[in-house]
Order: C-alpha cells, then structure tokens, then sequence
C-alpha cells in the first residue's frame, strides 16, 4: 500500500473532463485488487487477472525494483528471445538520456 498510494493519488488528481485521462483512468485501474495472504503465506491471484496475464502452469517473478512481476514462463522467454541488444540501447537512451519519455519526465 506504500507503493500503490502515491500512484493512486495522481491518478485520482487527473481531470475528470479530460477524456484521455477518463480512458487512462478506467486501463491503469482495472483489476486493482487489494489481496491477502493465506495462512501459508501465499498469494492467490485473481481468477481474472490470471486469465488477462495468460498465466497457465509455471510462473515467473521478477524484480521490478520495488514491485514484482507475473509472467508466464513461455511468454517471460519469448520476451527477451524477441528483444535484440540494439532495441535496449535505444530503449535505455529514451528513457535514462533525457529523451521524450526519459526518467526525469517520470519523477
């Protein structure tokens, strides 16, 4: 909930009047769900979710620095059997080197 709440609240501070934001609104939020654990300490992810996620027998949890991530482990390998070092490159100038969608935009 420390995480989720700072993003909650710009997301609850966008205009309403703003069709984009109404659309962006109705996506990011979509399936936010608070859950929690059972008494063996395990997470049990929505019915829905794992549905959207394409999760079938074996997962994969990633860092995402202070988040983790749920993939499907054929999707997770196809992920990064598809992405080529040149598309990082590019990918790591945008976003790390003051580019349009660069980390600074983001804070």
């Amino acid at each position: 909930m420390n995480e989720w709440q700072p993003i909650f609240e710009k997301i609850s501070k966008l205009n309403d009047f703003d069709p984009k934001a109404r659309e962006f609104r109705r996506y990011f939020l979509n399936g936010a769900t608070i859950l929690e654990l059972d008494s063996a300490g395990r997470l049990l992810v929505p019915k829905n979710l794992t549905m959207y996620a394409g999760l079938d027998k074996d997962i994969v949890l990633t860092a995402a620095t202070n988040k983790i991530e749920i993939w499907d482990k054929t999707k997770y390998r196809e992920f990064f059997e598809n992405f080529s070092p040149a598309n990082f490159s590019d990918l790591a100038q945008q976003v790390m080197a003051g580019g349009s969608n660069s980390l600074g935009d983001l804070i």
